[in-house]
């Protein structure tokens, strides 16, 4: 039986990770130096998102590129120093294979960015909503996931879950979503970010 998204959103149990911080400002800044330093990411590329899986890295690169001044942007992952994939092959060419789509609610978000390759779609997301209170305090509490979903011909085959390290672990799509060079996907296309970031109960 399936649950509506916004009473999965409520239940759902409380994780803490890096929230996007303001671009420019100190903090962003050193966040994102901090995770350069555990990425795939060159000296002069920008961090996007970066985050550990296990042992291995998956970061999201990127390059100003063209006269708009839009960041062309790659998926990589693996362990760092060893890169097993690249999505797109070829940094410059991330436009046409590259998808952003980003729902809100009224206390919440989720956003994605989907890398097509062949059969195969990589969805990193990032979302925050509205958790259930600590049970001692009352608090209110937010669930902050951010991963990678992998499909294959339309249908998900695995999901990723970052490590909750916030000296690792850097959140950023949220904040240079104007600049990144991807197809905005409009609400009737493309999967629900709610639905990536909170997978619905069998």
């Amino acid at each position: 039986m399936h649950r509506p998204l916004s009473i999965l959103l409520l239940v759902l149990a409380a994780s803490t990770h890096a929230r996007p911080l303001a671009e420019g400002d100190a903090n962003y800044l050193a966040a994102e130096a901090r995770a350069k330093r555990h990425s795939h990411c060159s000296p002069n590329e920008r961090v996007i998102f970066n985050c550990g899986i296990g042992s291995n890295v998956v970061s999201v690169c990127g390059a100003l590129n063209g006269p708009e001044e839009k960041y062309s942007i790659q998926y990589r992952f693996g362990r760092l120093g060893e890169i097993e994939l690249s999505v797109p092959s070829n940094l410059r060419k991330s436009a046409s294979v590259v998808a952003m789509k980003r729902a809100d609610g009224a206390s919440s978000y989720a956003v994605y960015l989907r890398f097509q390759a062949s059969s195969y779609a990589y969805y990193v997301y990032e979302a925050s909503a509205r958790g259930p209170n600590e049970p001692t305090t009352g608090a209110s509490t937010r669930v902050e996931p951010m991963g990678v979903v992998i499909e294959r011909r339309g249908q998900p085959i695995r999901r990723l879950s970052c490590k909750n390290d916030e000296g690792f672990s850097y959140l950023s799509v949220s904040d240079l979503a104007a600049s990144i060079a991807a197809t905005q996907l409009p609400e009737a296309e493309g999967a629900d970010p709610g639905e990536i970031a909170f997978p619905r109960e069998p």
